[in-house]
């Protein structure tokens, strides 16, 4: 079964890629197919877009809140995560006040045959911004 470890190693690494402005076509790799990120209201995302949105942000912190991971395949191997996520940033441009939330993910995640694990689907249904949090238009 796919661990919680390599769970939280792919999704740490995606996060880093993330947030060191990369061009989306470099991050394909964490993905089965052509990569996207659902955000809320189920609008899908693709990578260059989601990267233009975070090149805008600075000293991004991701912090673990909780994670639930069941099997749902064995061959491929899948598992289907649901966890809690803070996240908060800064704006590059010097704006005032800091972004601060909670985000609900969801993820499908697939070893693939060369042993690696990616994501199917890479989903954030909710960001909750903190009543204090700057505003972010996604």
């Amino acid at each position: 079964m796919i661990t919680e470890k390599e769970v939280k190693q792919l999704v740490e690494s995606f996060w880093h890629d993330v947030c060191s402005g990369r061009p989306g076509s470099e991050m394909e790799h964490y993905f089965i197919g052509q990569g996207h990120v659902m955000v809320p209201g189920g609008v899908r995302m693709d990578l260059e877009p989601h990267q233009e949105m975070h090149r805008q942000l600075c000293d991004e912190v991701h912090a673990w809140k909780t994670i639930e991971i069941k099997p749902v395949w064995e061959d491929p191997e899948r598992v289907h995560v649901a966890a809690l996520v803070s996240w908060d940033a800064s704006f590059v441009d010097g704006r005032p006040g800091r972004i601060k939330t909670q985000v609900q993910e969801e993820w499908l995640i697939e070893r693939c045959e060369d042993g690696q694990v990616r994501f199917v689907l890479y989903r954030s249904p909710v960001v909750d911004f903190a009543e204090d949090s700057a505003e972010l238009n996604i």
